[in-house]
């Protein structure tokens, strides 16, 4: 059977495998790419001139001059209590005042582990405003990095919420810190009750637990205490602070934590970065629908760069409504749609494809007519996945309330990006919103001016169509680098021998034949050939996803025996809905499309896991697609290897 993409496919392999491709006729095409780019260019550094004359301050400096006239406009809603705008300045205005009185100056970095609540947004534009970082870290991480985090940052001041604070603990007492401000998650709920208590109970019950602390730790602050002492003393004489400017630092937040589990890496941005996102996605520059008075779902943890950059600033610099969901739990998405009632809702794919199949069940009288901009982020979906979701975004209306049809009925997903720069997740946003395309060749990477992308080989040259390279990207929005790791900053950004220099993630990319870039997998991901050729996983995942009627999703790792060490590739997979009558029938197509592609060494090789609708895949913290832990199972009874063509047992 021919599968629509398989000649992609087969060409991304012989270009692997074989080493072929033609450079011309891609020079030609990228010749083409750069004339239709540099038509924009003259905008783009007019802009980026104006940023550098005009915007030379804080990120709190940037979204109080956006709202000037708008101090009125709901800046905040966190389950049934509403902040204006003019309430989230003053409060900021304290906090701020507050960190000053305590001794904390430009530069200081405070260890802050907080849930999405109204006190983080205040704590981070307070603090920003003095030029003060916050340190924005997981109550998940490994304990002895939690501990080196606050070791490094100030110890005048820690910030947590009552629900953080409590994993944490044991954690924090072994550190010599002045102050603990501990917030809780009922200080702004009204009256201080939850209104949603039977649907929030099972995942958490909202308890003042922060009293508690308080009562069994002098060192605790409590909030009101906290913003109080701030309001006496912005009215002293002593009160003054160094501005901070567009090259100081925003925030340091952590990478998604799949790479290395528990002790993800530290970046660090400066306020260059937010304001400049923040002024591309006018409409004036992006050509994009305006996204003035937005309401958008902030439920991504608050550790992730996309949190305070697509969620957070960008909706306050469009005078928007943040919608502050402090429970990121995947079974709790679809009530948290609810609760809020989000236009613009970003989540991981495996939310929203657990979302999308049991919602109707559970809630058969609600729809999503509301949600009009769905979005994937962090990691990029698969055709198959999205077939599913557009399905099901058509039976729930999404969007209706707002347009005709889904705004992304063609491409469900943003695609995957990297927290180290927003640069490239802007691209991706503009790229899905420039074409609503149902051809493939279309799909890839647009980038606009804000972020420069390109796909080079080992020796940092461009690639031609369809051959395999690093994905590498540039923009104004770029990191600063990774905190006290100047080997990853160092390798992160390289230069190539064109003179340029580029942020290097290390994931594949391809030009089509478009010109567009396609990102792929993470690089280090390989099987090695005896003869010394590299086959990235995601080749093997594409090839399954190819049968895009009966997979719904798949992850392929490499698995060492723990005997022989030979390379085996455990291909994880889930069947689309409803197909689970013709199993067999389906793995043995996939089994017989992977041997005829691949070469005998590896396709021989392969076994096969399949996730059941109840069990799917096990998720990061960040909720992405866990494959560290898929690489632990290893291979396991459940997995499935073909005897021949026609028999199937379990490998044991």
């Amino acid at each position: 059977m021919t599968y629509k993409n398989e000649q992609r496919l087969r060409e991304l392999l012989s270009n692997v495998i074989l080493e072929q491709g033609d450079s011309k006729k891609y020079e030609k095409k990228e010749i083409r790419l750069q004339k239709k780019m540099a038509k924009k260019q003259k905008k783009v550094d007019a802009v980026l001139n104006e940023l550098e004359l005009d915007h030379n301050w804080s990120w709190y400096e940037e979204i109080y001059h956006r709202n000037q006239d708008n101090m009125n406009g709901e800046a905040l809603f966190y389950r049934g209590t509403h902040i204006t705008y003019r309430e989230l300045f003053k409060k900021a205005d304290q906090f701020a005042a507050t960190l000053s009185y305590i001794g904390l100056e430009k530069g200081d970095q405070v260890a802050t582990c907080m849930a999405n609540m109204p006190e983080f947004v205040i704590a981070l534009l307070g603090a920003n405003k003095i030029g003060v970082v916050l340190n924005i870290f997981g109550a998940d991480f490994a304990p002895d990095y939690i501990e080196d985090i606050l070791n490094r940052c100030n110890n005048k001041l820690l910030i947590a919420s009552d629900d953080r604070y409590h994993e944490i603990q044991n954690v924090v007492e072994k550190c010599d810190i002045g102050n603990k401000l501990v917030v809780s998650l009922t200080d702004s709920l009204p009256g201080g009750f939850d209104p949603f208590d039977e649907l929030d109970e099972p995942f958490y019950k909202f308890t003042n637990h922060a009293k508690k602390f308080a009562k069994n730790d002098p060192s605790v602050v409590l909030w009101d205490e906290f913003i109080k002492t701030g309001q006496e003393w912005m009215t002293s004489s002593s009160y003054r602070f160094e501005q901070p400017v567009a090259d100081d630092v925003f925030a340091v937040t952590y990478s998604s934590g799949s790479t290395r589990i528990g002790r993800p890496k530290a970046i660090v941005h400066r306020n260059r970065g937010p304001i400049a996102m923040a002024r591309f996605h006018d409409k004036d520059i992006s050509g994009l629908p305006s996204t003035k008075n937005m309401h958008t779902l902030a439920m991504i943890p608050p550790h992730s760069y996309t949190q305070l950059t697509a969620c957070i600033s960008d909706t306050l610099s469009q005078q928007g409504t943040v919608l502050l969901e402090p429970i990121y739990h995947q079974d709790f998405f679809a009530y948290s749609l609810m609760i809020n009632r989000p236009e613009f809702a970003p989540a991981t794919r495996s939310f929203w494809v657990h979302t999308m199949k049991t919602f109707q069940e559970k809630f058969p009288n609600q729809d999503l007519s509301y949600v009009y901009i769905p979005a994937i982020i962090g990691e990029a979906s698969s055709l198959n996945e999205e077939k599913l979701l557009n399905q099901k975004a058509k039976e729930l209306k999404m969007g209706r309330k707002k347009i005709p049809l889904p705004m992304l009925v063609s491409s469900f997903s943003i695609g995957g990006g990297d927290c180290e720069h927003g640069g490239l997740f802007f691209t991706l946003y503009k790229s899905t919103f420039e074409k609503l395309c149902r051809d493939e060749e279309s799909r890839g990477l647009v980038p606009f001016a804000l972020a420069k992308c390109t796909v080079v080989n080992k020796k940092f040259e461009p690639c031609h169509s369809y051959e395999l390279g690093r994905h590498m990207w540039t923009s104004v929005g770029d990191m600063i680098g990774y905190q006290d790791n100047e080997e990853a900053t160092n390798a992160f950004f390289v230069q190539t021998p064109d003179g340029k220099t580029w942020g290097d993630a290390k994931v594949w990319g391809y030009y089509d034949k478009r010109g567009h870039i396609h990102m792929k997998g993470r690089m280090g991901d390989e099987f090695h050939l005896s003869n010394g050729i590299e086959i990235p996983t995601f080749l093997l995942a594409d090839a399954v996803l190819l049968d895009i009627d009966n997979i719904l999703s798949c992850e392929v790792v490499n698995v060492r025996d723990s005997v022989t060490q030979e390379e085996i590739p455990v291909v994880h997979f889930e069947l689309q809905p409803e197909r689970p009558d013709v199993f067999e029938q389906i793995i043995r197509r996939m089994d017989e499309r992977i041997q005829a592609l691949f070469p005998e060494e590896l396709a021989s090789k392969v076994v096969y896991r399949q996730h059941m609708f109840t069990e799917e895949f096990p998720l990061t913290g960040c909720g992405k697609r866990n494959v560290p832990a898929l690489e632990q199972e290893g291979v396991s009874e459940r997995c499935f290897v073909p005897n021949d063509r026609k028999q199937f047992q379990k490998r044991r």
